[in-house]
């Protein structure tokens, strides 16, 4: 059965950047059937902050790359209503805080429960 594509969030695509076997593991899957990945114009801030920030300059340098062959969503009327109308449909499915979808303890990624039973939207992403 066809992924479908996805808009990925920034924990994914900090995990992937940190090169999480489980997460580099899906991507490539991912890849497999769709080209390329896509996150917002968002998520490319914060993680763009973050590795600035901590000028972890290699780190920055990686991500360029990854942006520049990503689709990168610009944030406009349209994707808010859209990411406010997924949220609502998750809220309801599985009431739950955006952060209690990944489980950060001590800095080591562990998807939670609730992310391990929605496999079908890949790598806990959002379809687009």
């Amino acid at each position: 059965m066809p992924q479908p594509a996805v808009l990925l969030d920034t924990d994914i695509l900090s995990e992937l950047l940190k090169q999480h076997p489980l997460v580099l593991q899906r991507v490539r899957t991912y890849l497999a059937e769709h080209e390329r990945l896509a996150f917002s114009i968002i998520t490319r801030y914060e993680l763009l902050r973050g590795l600035k920030a901590k000028q972890a300059r290699t780190q920055e340098a990686a991500f360029t790359l990854l942006c520049q062959a990503s689709l990168i969503l610009p944030l406009t009327d349209q994707v808010v209503d859209r990411a406010a109308t997924l949220y609502g449909e998750l809220h309801r499915r599985a009431p739950c805080s955006p952060m209690r979808i990944y489980s950060l303890p001590r800095r080591r990624w562990k998807p939670s429960a609730y992310w391990s039973q929605t496999t079908s939207l890949t790598f806990s992403a959002y379809p687009i």
